[in-house]
């Protein structure tokens, strides 16, 4: 015999007023920014929803009833990590973390009062007091605002690196929109990573000691404040930010981020070598990052405020080699053809 399926309780089908609002909080409540020029950096506090109906919780983002975890009673309020673009929304309640159906879904209209009522250390963990500090010196590896434990606090440990393994060639763009898939598929966009999540990026690319060959698009520059470099200001104590693509005539959203890091960076690496080596094909050498924080920013016609126009997340961050072309163009696996790029005259 057969054994009987539980049947899922269908929820009253969300007006699309409710979806909307949906969205909006994934999306615009995570994008709080820092104060920058160039780019927003999202507010790491948590984006909070209810479950409207007795709902399973999948593994994957797959209807089958036979590939779940759990299943919600109505009421539950659990937190947004990630969604795709077919309906699903990553969530996570305790130690569970899965996949709903959207449809289940409805915003927490006062999460603040919710998680003063909860005490959640997950939810609640202090941001540091002394942000910012005096010099970079003071800063820790988990940048500040935001506390150690918190998923901003470890992407910033992973964002300064070092690297490990053996160093890879990866192809722009082709490598860099593949691992892009490959992300997607587990935890979604505008995704918040835990440590376990980070572990798992691993698997991915996420610390690989990695190469690539391409061309300085736009223009480079150093950012303006990020919690990494404890939201310091002057250009010196912050990250120099490029973007690469596979031909010169590129866009900068057809391009990928990489970073200049302000610890130990070689002082002859300026952005005024940088941007005139605009036609030239260079080398960049370091760490495989996935800036998980942001979204894809690839279409001109639709640039999203906020975001550096590229099309992965998949960074290279940080930088720590840079060589540029001899001549019209190099081989990646032949050194004497290329030039370091504290090397080169000013």
């Amino acid at each position: 015999m057969q054994p009987r399926r539980q049947k899922q309780q269908n929820p009253k089908k969300p007006t699309h007023v409710t979806i909307k609002i949906l969205l909006v909080a994934m999306f615009l409540t995570i994008g709080v920014v820092h104060a920058q020029d160039f780019e927003g950096e999202p507010s790491d506090d948590p984006v909070l929803v209810t479950t409207t109906g007795n709902a399973y919780v999948r593994e994957f983002p797959n209807p089958d009833p036979r590939v779940r975890t759990i299943t919600l009673r109505p009421g539950v309020v659990v937190e947004v990590l990630g969604i795709n673009d077919n309906g699903w929304i990553r969530i996570g309640v305790g130690t569970v973390k899965g996949w709903m159906d959207r449809n289940y879904l409805r915003p927490l209209l006062d999460p603040r009062t919710f998680m003063r009522r909860q005490r959640t250390p997950a939810l609640t963990d202090a941001h540091d007091s002394n942000c910012p500090p005096h010099s970079l010196l003071e800063c820790p590896r988990w940048g500040c605002p935001n506390g150690q434990k918190r998923p901003a606090g470890r992407m910033n440990i992973r964002k300064n690196g070092p690297p490990t393994g053996t160093l890879r060639q990866i192809r722009l763009p082709a490598d860099f929109l593949a691992l892009q898939s490959r992300a997607y598929q587990a935890f979604g966009k505008a995704a918040k990573l835990d440590a376990q999540d980070r572990s798992k990026l691993e698997d991915i690319g996420e610390g690989w000691y990695v190469a690539t060959v391409g061309y300085l698009v736009g223009t480079a520059h150093p950012n303006k404040g990020e919690s990494v470099n404890c939201d310091l200001t002057d250009a010196a104590e912050n990250d120099v930010h490029l973007t690469i693509a596979a031909s010169p005539g590129a866009n900068p959203h057809q391009g990928i981020v990489a970073e200049m890091i302000p610890q130990d960076r070689n002082p002859k690496w300026t952005t005024g070598r940088l941007n005139a080596l605009q036609g030239r094909e260079v080398l960049v050498v370091g760490q495989l990052f996935y800036d998980n924080m942001h979204r894809v920013n690839a279409n001109p016609a639709r640039n999203l405020p906020g975001q550096p126009p590229r099309c992965s997340l998949w960074e290279i961050h940080p930088i720590t080699a840079f060589y540029v072309c001899k001549q019209d163009t190099c081989n990646p696996n032949d050194m004497t053809q290329w030039m370091a790029l504290e090397d080169l005259p000013e």
